[in-house]
């Protein structure tokens, strides 16, 4: 279930994160890439990594920094090393970003290239990707399960699922979840 306060984690562990990247964001928070989008990434990532059998944490942590530094709604090519420069920044202050050295490079990896079209075999990785992909539909673009890169992500039923909360997002309904 998304929570009604897009500002609010899920994880009460995440909400330094969460806290972190509204502070850096300069975006309308109702736009295309703001917290809500944020919050249906880390749901997404959330049943991926169930699916899948993989932990969620570094996919939940990417949901909230992955369009965090973003300039524009538009391509904005460099939001993804500016996130991955962010995640960087957080890591040395401390205390914001609950991730062993592993999962700080994969958070890393996951942010600086989710635009890409990088190839990766690391399922936490590719959980990420797959979480922010399935949220396309917001932005007027139907997943294509030929671009994800996990099994769960590929199947009709998520995509559709996922779409469905897409649409009550730019429906404006408030039953995300």
């Amino acid at each position: 279930m998304i929570p009604d306060d897009s500002w609010c984690s899920p994880d009460p562990a995440l909400q330094p994160l969460l806290d972190a990247s509204r502070e850096r964001f300069v975006l309308d928070p109702e736009g295309y890439h703001g917290p809500t989008h944020w919050q249906r990434v880390y749901l997404n990532a959330s049943l991926i990594c169930e699916a899948e059998g993989t932990d969620p944490l570094v996919a939940r942590c990417f949901a909230f920094l992955h369009d965090a530094c973003r300039e524009d709604e538009g391509r904005d090519s460099g939001h993804g090393a500016r996130a991955a420069h962010f995640a960087v920044e957080l890591r040395e202050q401390g205390g914001v970003l609950p991730l062993d050295e592993l999962g700080f490079e994969r958070v890393v990896q996951a942010c600086r290239h989710h635009s890409g079209r990088l190839v990766t075999l690391d399922p936490e990785v590719m959980a990420c990707w797959d979480a922010d992909r399935l949220d396309l539909l917001r932005v007027g673009y139907v997943p294509d399960p030929a671009r994800m890169h996990t099994a769960f992500a590929q199947r009709a039923e998520t995509i559709r699922a996922a779409c469905d909360r897409a649409e009550a997002w730019v429906r404006g309904s408030s039953d995300l979840g």
